[in-house]
């Protein structure tokens, strides 16, 4: 058995949102320290080949942890798709020539390990396809309903808070009269964005729940929690500058914040209370938050 074998695989390579690492040794020392290396040696390695090395002379100081347990040669073997280098194979032994008369065996292995990504990635394009929205490619209302019970369930089970936003775009038809619907289309595209990426940041997730209308989850969050996410998507959104074929233009939204269980009681409720208060911030001079509360009826 070699001394050590490890995988490096790019994040987004099949989905994935982080660097893929797998490392097997018996050398215990060696399962950390590989792994705070590899990512760098994979990046040189990208930089300067992507060819086939067997490396037995160890040049650079980097290698200085392998000496010490007594590996003596290295082999690193890319993985690629269509030109593009997406990850890195390198297995590490004590013999100085390991290598010389075995590389059919390792070949077979990146073989085999190029068709298991590009499978992977196949299955992940399907199931995303189910699951995003055409347009935004964030999640679309079918798939956003199984999150949505998920999160629900584990909330209630778990006696934790959890918080929906509504939002819609405000005069959004105007736009589309205006300015065309492609340009209506990099409204919403852009808005989609904007939402994603901060509710991400804070382990939410969303949905485009209509036309120019969208969700917004926050498992574990309360009304007070929630409130400067929502300002600070609302002030990002109505900051933006949207731009398509030479025309610039800004657009504001009308959000409606619930929580369960603080601000509503029944948790089968409170994407309607949510979708109320959207509704209660549209009929009072839009651009706004409203935040659940008893004046908010249908």
């Amino acid at each position: 058995n070699p001394g050590f074998c490890s995988i490096y695989i790019e994040k987004d390579v099949y989905l994935n949102k982080y660097p893929g690492i797998v490392i097997k040794t018996e050398i215990a020392s060696l399962f950390h320290k590989i792994k705070e290396e590899i990512e760098d040696i994979y990046r040189d390695y990208k930089d300067k080949t992507m060819d086939v090395t067997i490396d037995k002379n160890f040049e650079d100081n980097r290698y200085y942890f392998l000496r010490e347990v007594n590996i003596n040669s290295l082999l690193f073997m890319p993985l690629c798709q269509d030109g593009n280098m997406y990850g890195l194979l390198i297995v590490g032994d004590r013999k100085e020539s390991s290598f010389d008369d075995n590389i059919s065996f390792y070949e077979a292995i990146i073989s085999q390990l190029n068709i298991a990504v590009k499978n992977t990635q196949i299955y992940n394009k399907i199931e995303n396809m189910a699951r995003k929205d055409g347009l935004t490619g964030i999640n679309n209302r079918t798939y956003f309903n199984v999150l949505y019970a998920d999160a629900l369930d584990e909330t209630i089970h778990n006696d934790k808070n959890i918080s929906v936003a509504l939002l819609d775009i405000d005069f959004f038809k105007n736009v589309n009269d205006t300015y065309g619907h492609l340009m209506g289309d990099e409204v919403i595209k852009a808005i989609a964005l904007i939402i994603e990426d901060i509710s991400q940041e804070y382990g939410g997730f969303v949905c485009r729940y209509g036309g120019e209308e969208f969700v917004i989850v926050l498992p574990g969050m309360n009304a007070e929690t929630s409130l400067p996410i929502m300002e600070n998507i609302h002030d990002t959104i109505k900051t933006s500058i949207i731009e398509y074929d030479g025309i610039s233009i800004q657009v504001d939204v009308s959000i409606g914040l619930s929580s369960y269980p603080e601000l509503c009681k029944e948790p089968l409720e409170l994407l309607k209370r949510a979708d109320w208060s959207m509704y209660y911030s549209k009929d009072h001079g839009r651009g706004c938050i409203t935040v659940d509360n008893d004046k908010v009826i249908e």
